[in-house]
């Protein structure tokens, strides 16, 4: 069972239940719909909420506004699952639909401690209904409270005997063995999954990343194309929240081993493990996890300090629209002190205002 609420501007304007004894909801300026909103900005006979097995489905009925999910028109006549995701009726200015399961079986679940077993609540929600979202919201199936964990993140699925993951559009994206998911995926019980600094299988422990070894290199040696050995046979382990610094004279191998375990130049043999995750076969989703200041500036000297974080933003943060972009640009200024020099060009700043600028971002 689901309760159906109409928002305008934060306030609730009209609500319905939805179950499958009641399982079509009409919305619109007319009054023979079952939700009426009296404004000019919708249709008379706008949109149409269906529950079929357990999911939720809104078809918009070539309305003039448009209904829109996650920012993006829908096409008329095609129904479209609105469960966990961003509903809005004339834009994201009109009314937003906000749908809230009800139903007992259903109530969220949180993850709070190292070792508890993701896999298995999700499973058991999963005999219940057919799709769970799991996210920072309280209105998801399962809750990772963590600000890497998008308010709606992922979704899980189960078709028959088989299980899918579809990633929401989530800010820091959703990891299968290593690998970022575009689109649904099918899984099996021995698949590793990734969100926020979360790691689970639906057959085992969940692991909180964070709270693994920091990094652990096992036998690691870089040896270069003219036979020269710039690192030799290293193993070490440095624990989580702890700082380590490596010093030596130069042209000791300071860099090469930093470059080894930030993958920018991998080791020739041996293993890098980050938060308990081997370096290249994780290095999708690590890559987003791992600062570094090299020893020069890698910037471009001719364009200005807003400009050079934008390019460096695109490479990194593929998902972000250009007003997240830019938010998060002045977000970092702003924490520094440095919003003063967005506009100077990289060339006119002093040396400690280009570290702070491009490494913190």
């Amino acid at each position: 069972m689901y309760s159906i609420e109409l928002t305008y501007n934060g306030e609730r304007i009209n609500s319905i239940t939805i179950s499958p004894s009641n399982s079509n909801v009409n919305i619109g300026r007319n009054e023979n719909n079952d939700l009426i909103v009296a404004s000019n900005i919708i249709s008379g006979n706008h949109a149409e909420i269906k529950l079929i097995n357990n999911t939720l489905y809104i078809t918009d009925k070539n309305s003039t506004n448009g209904t829109f999910i996650n920012n993006q028109r829908i096409n008329p006549g095609q129904p479209n699952e609105i469960f966990g995701k961003t509903v809005f009726l004339s834009g994201a200015n009109g009314i937003q639909i906000i749908a809230k399961s009800t139903s007992s079986s259903n109530q969220n679940q949180s993850i709070k401690e190292d070792g508890e077993n993701l896999g298995k609540k999700i499973l058991q929600q999963l005999e219940s209904k057919s799709t769970i979202i799991i996210g920072r919201s309280e209105t998801a199936d399962v809750l990772i409270n963590n600000s890497l964990v998008s308010r709606n993140h992922t979704k899980i699925i189960k078709n028959g005997n088989k299980y899918f993951i579809e990633d929401l559009g989530s800010m820091n994206g959703t990891y299968v063995n290593g690998q970022r998911i575009s689109g649904k995926k099918q899984i099996g019980s021995d698949d590793n999954i990734i969100i926020g600094r979360i790691r689970f299988t639906l057959g085992g422990l969940t692991i909180d990343i964070s709270k693994e070894i920091a990094i652990k290199t096992i036998g690691l040696v870089k040896k270069f194309s003219n036979g020269k050995i710039g690192l030799h046979e290293t193993s070490i382990e440095i624990p989580s929240n702890s700082l380590l610094a490596v010093m030596g004279p130069s042209g000791c191998g300071k860099s090469t081993l930093l470059k080894s375990l930030n993958g920018e130049s991998p080791g020739t043999s041996g293993a890098v493990y980050i938060g308990g995750q081997e370096l290249n076969a994780n290095f999708d989703y690590l890559k987003m996890q791992i600062g570094y200041v090299p020893q020069d500036d890698i910037v471009h000297r001719e364009l200005t300090v807003n400009e050079s974080l934008w390019y460096a933003g695109k490479l990194r943060l593929p998902n972000f629209t250009d007003e997240q972009l830019q938010a998060k640009i002045n977000q970092v200024l702003e924490e520094l002190n440095i919003a003063h020099i967005k506009t100077n060009q990289v060339s006119a700043i002093s040396g400690g205002a280009k570290k702070k600028s491009f490494n913190r971002s």
